[in-house]
């Protein structure tokens, strides 16, 4: 839902509407490396996919380097 435990509305969280169905909240893009990284990247529900793909293959990119230096 949009409102937090004190019934108000939560800032952070957006509503859209994609055709006629109405989508609340916030979605989460999660990106996985070939090392078995996992990204988890959380927007609100009005961020298309596209505007945080290269944030997340960034973020994924830079786990493995670090998870690679670890070994």
């Amino acid at each position: 839902m949009t409102k937090n435990a004190s019934r108000q509305r939560d800032p952070k969280m957006k509503q859209t509407k994609k055709s006629t169905l109405w989508h609340c909240g916030m979605k989460a893009h999660i990106g996985t490396g070939t090392q078995g990284c996992t990204v988890v990247v959380v927007t609100p529900a009005t961020t298309h996919d596209a505007a945080v793909m290269d944030a997340c293959l960034m973020l994924v990119a830079v786990a493995e380097n670090s998870q690679s230096k670890l070994h």
